[in-house]
């Protein structure tokens, strides 16, 4: 009988062992769901506002051997599509969208890119016409 005693007496301590943990964890449960109510509810004036359609410009210079140039003019869209090649590790490829389909305007624009002579550009450049 005594052992029959001992074992209600210890599957009781267990329950109020247990009860704390289940009261804290019904707690945090129950204030995390308050306080996730009132953050998302809640209305907020910003009083700095974002103006987005200024994008800034950034220039960037560096030197770069230039093996050749391969200019697609598009007649019908009016737009000549510029890929640059060279030979630096980081930048292999650079292409442009330029606003011109003449071979003149093409060149003006890209010494004015490349700051080139227009001897160099026309010794690398390459035309495709569409």
């Amino acid at each position: 009988m005594s052992k029959f005693r001992w074992r209600k007496l210890w599957g009781r301590a267990k329950m109020w062992l247990w009860l704390p943990f289940i009261l804290v964890g019904l707690l945090f449960w129950v204030g995390t769901d308050w306080v996730t109510t009132r953050v998302t509810s809640g209305a907020y004036e910003t009083t700095a506002q974002l103006q987005t359609d200024e994008q800034p410009e950034v220039q960037l210079s560096f030197s770069v051997k230039i093996v050749a140039i391969d200019a697609e003019i598009d007649r019908r869209a009016d737009v000549t599509e510029v890929t640059v090649r060279t030979t630096d590790s980081i930048l292999r490829e650079l292409e442009l969208d330029l606003l011109a389909v003449e071979f003149a305007q093409v060149e003006d624009l890209l010494i004015e890119e490349l700051h080139l002579p227009r001897d160099a550009i026309k010794q690398l450049i390459r035309y495709r016409i569409y």
